[in-house]
């Protein structure tokens, strides 16, 4: 299905309300952020839309997924306690009925401590879905781990 770009964007805010527990600190790996996310959502295309989820990572921080709530007109949620740094990369992913992947978008930004920031994230449908097949096998260690190996300390 085809629709005109206008009714496939949807317009995210992030309103970062990051605390402020030392305003001398120079670093702002230690500092939190919670971040209030909002779509919404054009009648059009409601019902490609039955539940979605953020996810939030980085290099140096744990990934934080959140189920966003879905109503018929919106979607959203707030992602609490994150790490602020550089580099925070923000994923979307909405699903239908069926639990398929229906729209996607992503966006990467730097969480300042003590700062509001508004981030946009336009998000796309996914057209094409597929499935992997990972397969593998069981062994003992691997061969070297069941060697000895002498090292002989001359000077």
């Amino acid at each position: 299905m085809k629709y005109s770009v206008m009714l496939m964007i949807f317009t995210i805010f992030f309103f970062s309300a990051c605390q402020k527990d030392d305003p001398v600190s120079s670093n702002t790996e230690d500092k939190a952020a919670s971040v209030n996310m909002y779509f919404q959502k054009p009648p059009e295309i409601a019902y490609l839309v039955s539940s979605a989820e953020v996810i939030v990572s980085a290099g140096g921080m744990d990934s934080i997924m959140v189920p966003l709530t879905v109503t018929e007109e919106e979607v959203y949620g707030t992602i609490e306690k994150i790490p602020a740094g550089m580099n925070r990369k923000f994923e979307v992913f909405t699903y239908d009925a069926q639990g398929i992947n229906s729209y996607y978008g992503h966006t990467t930004s730097d969480i300042p401590a003590g700062e509001t920031i508004y981030l946009n994230i336009v998000l796309y449908p996914v057209e094409q879905t597929g499935t992997v097949i990972i397969s593998g096998t069981f062994s003992d260690y691997p061969e070297i781990l069941n060697k000895i190996v002498f090292e002989d300390d001359v000077n």
